[in-house]
């Protein structure tokens, strides 16, 4: 499954499902994404034009669980 990139007018980039992978903030900040396979959000990491980070958030799933009720 090959995915494409596509350049955000705002600055960034963004995959061909229209998710953010970089955003470029006017003060020179960028803030990186990532994603699950199925487009929920992973982690965004902000830097400094310099390359330090200012923030790092991953997210944490929980496993889905499901119940199956058998009949008889």
């Amino acid at each position: 499954m090959g995915s494409s990139l596509a350049i955000n007018p705002r600055g960034g980039l963004c995959t061909d499902r229209g998710e953010k992978l970089e955003e470029v903030k006017g003060n020179g900040d960028t803030v990186d994404y990532s994603y699950f396979l199925d487009g929920l959000l992973k982690s965004q990491t902000e830097k400094k034009s310099n390359g330090t980070t200012l923030v790092s958030e991953d997210e944490r799933r929980q496993p889905r669980m499901f119940l199956a009720i058998v009949g008889g």
